[in-house]
């Protein structure tokens, strides 16, 4: 097969133009694309995989699906973690890495192995409230705090990935940081029926980010558990993002 070298891959950038010019044939934007989330996938399938020939196995059929997917118009970004192709990537390792272990356990890392058995979840999966906050963030939020927040890259690696100038990125991330605690507030807000937890509440996210940072900012919050579950997720968002968000280079538990 052909693949014509493109012109403007270095131009556009982004994921979400690259992936467009591999979906029209251009060779070259994969290749940015490969040298640029590589070293995350490889690091996930080292997790994964009990030996470094089946962790290279694993990163190469990664990747190998992304342009078969793209050329035959399959909306590989588009699926289950819209407008991140690094979530996208990490799952399609993930994917094959449990069916590697559903064929031979033994192939399988003792982590990873051990994260199959209990089920093969996320821990974002399990954190209900938060979760929920997570997937009604719009994507490019959500691609944005990924690559910042959970894998804490540099921001001329993020700039790269969204395509937002690299001197807005931290102005970008404390908007999208802003952004989910104001979600996750409204899913506390629409269950809240006292009028002393809306008043608390309100008074939090009218204060942020100036609120103490300590696990009961308000005397409300001692007597009430669903507002002391909220003010803790606003107040300390970012340390639990990056804790819930799974971590290639870490533990496959987080997965």
């Amino acid at each position: 097969m052909y693949l014509p070298f493109s012109t403007s891959a270095a131009i556009l950038g982004s994921d979400t133009g690259l992936i467009r010019e591999v979906g029209e044939g251009h060779l070259d934007s994969f290749r940015h694309l490969y040298r640029r989330h590589y070293p995350a996938v490889r690091a996930y399938a080292v997790g994964c995989m009990q030996t470094s020939y089946d962790a290279y196995e694993l990163t190469c059929h990664t990747f190998s699906e992304l342009p078969q997917r793209a050329l035959t118009g399959e909306p590989f970004v588009e699926r289950r973690y819209p407008g991140c192709l690094r979530l996208q990537l990490l799952e399609s390792a993930r994917i094959a890495a449990v069916a590697r272990c559903a064929d031979d356990d033994e192939r399988a890392s003792p982590q990873f192995h051990r994260w199959v058995v209990q089920g093969s979840r996320w821990s974002m999966e399990e954190s209900g409230r938060p979760a929920v906050a997570w997937d009604a963030l719009p994507r490019d939020k959500r691609c944005l705090l990924w690559h910042a927040v959970a894998e804490q890259e540099e921001p001329a690696l993020v700039s790269q990935v969204t395509g937002a100038p690299a001197g807005s990125i931290e102005r970008a991330r404390e908007a999208a940081l802003g952004t989910l605690r104001q979600i996750r507030a409204n899913l506390s807000l629409e269950r809240l029926r006292r009028p002393d937890c809306r008043g608390a509440v309100e008074q939090l996210m009218a204060r942020y980010p100036a609120a103490p940072a300590r696990q009961e900012p308000f005397e409300h919050a001692g007597v009430c558990t669903e507002c002391a579950e909220l003010f803790s997720d606003v107040i300390h968002l970012e340390t639990r993002l990056a804790a819930q968000l799974p971590r290639p280079a870490r533990a496959p538990s987080r997965c």
